[in-house]
């Protein structure tokens, strides 16, 4: 693939992106230069922040105040509270679902949080996203996520009830528990916004 190109398309759209070899390299970028300066960080949902070790790197650090439901359920504190705060923290850190090559950032959630903190929360964003979710099309983007990463996010959030956890296809089921309540495509940056796209050259979360 093209990374520089796809770089400058995502430069075009007004958003920051890096471009790295390992995960390794992705958790030094971020914990040394992209939270510079930050005291509180909201964190939501990523298989992608485990795997990179960004996730593990953030619990060991004690200059950031960490807002996460991961957290907050280890704590034995308010999953709610955690969402709330997260929504007005200098940094919001995630993965997105998707990124399409003509620069749209595709999401889609169960409960909203990842979403409305991209879109009107903290004034500065950071996603980690691996090759694996670059998709040629918006179409493409959709069909991913909903083969890739909502089944494997139905079973990972212990919701055995649903269709897509039980086969591992999206079966448009009409329950409170699904996890394609929410879809976001973000096309081009916010303003007054910083969007900081590290793009990793692994396959990572889903």
């Amino acid at each position: 693939m093209d990374y520089t190109a796809f770089m400058e398309t995502l430069r075009k759209k007004g958003y920051t992106p890096y471009f790295v070899k390992t995960s390794a390299e992705a958790r030094d970028l971020v914990m040394n230069e992209l939270l510079k300066g930050v005291k509180t960080l909201g964190k939501g949902g990523s298989v992608t922040l485990q795997e990179t070790g960004i996730w593990d790197a953030l619990l060991n650090q004690d200059e950031i105040t960490l807002y996460s439901t991961t957290l907050a359920a280890m704590r034995g504190e308010s999953k709610e509270d955690a969402l709330q705060k997260a929504m007005f923290a200098d940094c919001y850190i995630c993965s997105a679902n998707a990124i399409t090559l003509q620069g749209d950032i595709v999401n889609i959630d169960g409960v909203g949080n990842r979403v409305g903190a991209l879109i009107y929360g903290p004034k500065k964003s950071i996603l980690v996203v691996g090759r694996n979710k670059i998709c040629k099309n918006y179409g493409e983007a959709i069909a991913r996520i909903k083969r890739e990463a909502c089944p494997k996010n139905a079973v990972r959030n212990k919701h055995p009830e649903l269709p897509c956890a039980q086969t591992g296809k999206c079966g448009n089921c009409d329950l409170p528990a699904r996890m394609c309540k929410i879809t976001s495509r973000m096309e081009y940056a916010l303003p007054d916004r910083e969007v900081h796209i590290v793009l990793v050259d692994e396959d990572l979360g889903f």
